[in-house]
């Protein structure tokens, strides 16, 4: 996230990929309320609530919002036995069909969905991602090459 950060300038989101439709080529980023509020889609409609996963108890306050909509690139960088590996996809954010409590994003992939999902699983790719605004998946194949990192950029 610190990388999308310096190449963006604009805070990312730490999501989990929560749900994919292959029909419409989408998947529901989400995560419990820690969005940065700088990419909500309307600051004025951020709901701030009890955490959604810890409502049995009194911890945590969380965020709810909808992201803005635009060109985004979902990254992380994934341990492998001797050596990481650095997977990059992007999409549109589009205006989600449902808004859990949370975080949410949608996002409208540029490649199949589930070309994606097969590369995740098939690779173990890890359920986290940092989500940055902008198409910088030529900067990260660049970043890789860079380090001397292997990488799967679609």
């Amino acid at each position: 996230m610190l990388i999308q950060y310096y190449l963006t300038g604009i805070a990312p989101f730490f999501v989990d990929l929560t749900a994919i439709d292959e029909k419409s080529n989408t998947g529901l980023m989400w995560h419990c309320g820690n969005g940065p509020s700088t990419i909500a889609e309307d600051r004025r409609k951020i709901g701030y609530g009890p955490h959604s996963i810890l409502s049995e108890s009194p911890v945590g306050l969380t965020k709810n919002f909808t992201c803005k909509t635009g060109e985004v690139t979902f990254a992380r960088i994934s341990e492998r036995e001797d050596d990481y590996v650095l997977f990059a996809a992007a999409g549109e954010a589009v205006e989600p069909m449902r808004a859990p409590l949370g975080t949410v994003m949608s996002v409208r992939f540029h490649e199949p969905v589930k070309r994606i999902e097969g590369i995740l699983f098939d690779e173990g790719i890890e359920n986290h991602f940092g989500v940055a605004y902008g198409d910088i998946r030529d900067q990260l194949q660049d970043f890789s090459k860079w380090i001397g990192m292997d990488s799967i950029i679609l």
